[in-house]
């Protein structure tokens, strides 16, 4: 049946609506329990006016566009997206260099109950993408596996899919609390121009070549990735960014990545209806309506007239940088303070390394101490910094904003007063974990636990997730410059968890009884390997 835009259906309707602007009539596609239906788009094919209706369980709907000259407008998912398993609600690209394809006004929630990778994608495009595609207006929220995977045509040669190398050009869209990133670009010439993005693991991944982004607004992403430009592969990127806003920029450790640009300010946009036109429901984007115009975000001051407090967050962990000059000689650096501290992804935390970096921590008070050459290391602090020294100039990059080392003294503040009605002993347990029968240990080092198992992410095309179980204890570690993150879980001996672009590491006792990798990381597995 066809309903007027804005008007809600419960029948099942099949077929495309003409349309001409906003609040025109739509067809209504519901699906049963644990459908599955599939449309396929052939050479200069249009599909638009649908709104689709998966609200029963286990139900899903994909798009398929690997033509020339197609169009997917006006297309909203209602309901969540309920399936675990790796897949993706639009797979498309353009065959032919002189084609184009174009996705406007889309809309899809994902799937709320998932947040770990790889799971559902919004829009995949193919590495075979020759053309030049145009994805505009789209609101996609909750997707496991990118809001938007666009890289794959940067794929390098020597990759087991070489790219097609056609263009992606993103505008005047929305996405948020999407894992591995919101928005994913790969090839020369790609675009995302006048979008938001909030949360997720990368609010921007520049995984290949030159991307550019202009007049967005990225923000509340985890490990202070709001940008970040390369990934694997031996191959660089090099983002782009002109007259955005951003918390924080990271660029993966190599000399073939760079961002060029900087934030011209803190981020001024956090809603879908802050972007001119995305579709707020389901309804709205089958009907081709979208979000009243908002296309100036307000004035902000410029960078150079921010303080530390103005950029200091007292409610959250703040991801801090510190850089010194280019020269041979090591800047020694300490940092003291009240409150939580924990390396971030470029510290140096080999432990056979005589400069190396680390954080000593018992959540009421930390200190942070290292040595800069030629390289940044890089912290997440939540609390206040009450002493810092160096032995040299060091810049620190405060949540994307620069300042002197010795701005930082006296910056934020720490409660430590605890609720009597909790409880815990008040303590900081994010580096804790529990041994084989749930009781939690320190986690540190795994002092007397003889085994380690690395799973390195830092040359995979992907992040990886992995699982595994021993017979005896299991901690997390820092062997070999590994992180410990808080998303990695540790019960009854069996751990969950997932790596891109670095290193997670356990120390154990017993035997390995099961594991299972979903990924490319490579896994080290060292027996006795204190004996070393």
């Amino acid at each position: 049946m066809k309903v007027a835009g804005g008007v809600a259906a419960a029948s099942i309707a099949a077929g495309n609506a003409a349309a001409a602007g906003g609040d025109e009539e739509y067809d209504v596609i519901e699906l049963g329990p644990g459908e599955t239906r599939t449309k396929t788009l052939s050479d200069g094919e249009t599909f638009e006016n649908v709104l689709i209706d998966i609200t029963a369980d286990n139900a899903s709907f994909n798009i398929n566009a690997m033509a020339d000259d197609w169009t997917i407008r006006n297309v909203g998912l209602r309901g969540n997206w309920d399936s675990f398993e790796k897949n993706q609600v639009i797979a498309c690209r353009v065959n032919s260099p002189d084609a184009e394809g174009h996705i406007e006004n889309f809309y899809f929630m994902g799937n709320e109950k998932d947040n770990t990778y790889p799971g559902i994608t919004g829009i995949f495009v193919s590495p075979r993408h020759r053309g030049t595609l145009h994805i505009d207006r789209v609101n996609i929220q909750n997707c496991p596996d990118n809001a938007i995977y666009a890289s794959a045509p940067g794929n390098p040669d020597h990759h087991s899919i070489p790219g097609g190398n056609g263009d992606v050009h993103i505008s005047n869209s929305f996405a948020a609390d999407c894992q591995a990133s919101n928005f994913r670009l790969g090839t020369d010439g790609s675009t995302l121009k006048n979008c938001v993005a909030v949360g997720g693991d990368r609010g921007f991944w520049g995984f290949y070549n030159n991307p550019t982004l202009i007049d967005c607004d990225l923000s509340g992403a985890r490990a202070g990735r709001d940008i970040q430009a390369g990934a694997g592969w031996e191959t660089g990127a090099e983002v782009t960014v002109e007259n955005c806003r951003f918390d924080d920029a990271r660029v993966r450790k190599s000399s073939l990545n760079a961002i060029h640009g900087e934030s011209v300010g803190s981020p001024q946009r956090f809603e879908p209806s802050d972007v001119a036109g995305v579709p707020l429901s389901a309804e709205d984007a089958a009907s081709g309506s979208g979000s009243a115009p908002d296309p100036s975000p307000p004035e902000e001051p410029e960078d150079e007239d921010r303080s530390i407090d103005d950029v200091w967050r007292d409610d959250a962990a703040n991801h801090l940088e510190l850089e010194a000059g280019s020269g041979s000689q090591a800047v020694q650096y300490r940092i003291s303070g009240l409150g939580s501290a924990g390396t971030g992804e470029y510290a140096n935390t080999n432990p056979d390394d005589p400069y190396r970096d680390g954080v000593t921590s018992d959540g009421d008070e930390f200190e942070i101490a290292g040595y800069l050459g030629g390289y940044v290391d890089d912290f997440h602090v939540d609390g206040a910094i009450t002493a810092v020294e160096s032995d040299a100039t060091v810049t620190a990059v405060v949540n994307g904003h620069e300042f002197d080392l010795s701005k930082l003294e006296g910056v934020g503040s720490w409660d430590d007063e605890t609720d009597e009605s909790d409880d815990s002993d008040g303590t900081d347990d994010s580096d804790r974990t529990d041994d084989e029968d749930g009781n939690e240990g320190d986690g540190d080092d795994g002092e007397g636990l003889p085994h380690a198992l690395v799973i390195d992410g830092r040359e995979a095309s992907e992040p990886s997730t992995y699982s595994f179980t021993v017979d005896g204890s299991v901690e997390k570690a820092e062997r070999m410059g590994a992180s410990i993150d808080d998303e990695d879980e540790i019960e009854d001996g069996t751990v969950r968890g997932a790596v891109g672009n670095w290193l997670d590491a356990y120390w154990f006792e017993g035997d390995i009884t099961d594991f299972r990798l979903l990924g490319d990381a490579q896994v080290h597995l060292e027996y006795d390997a204190r004996d070393e």
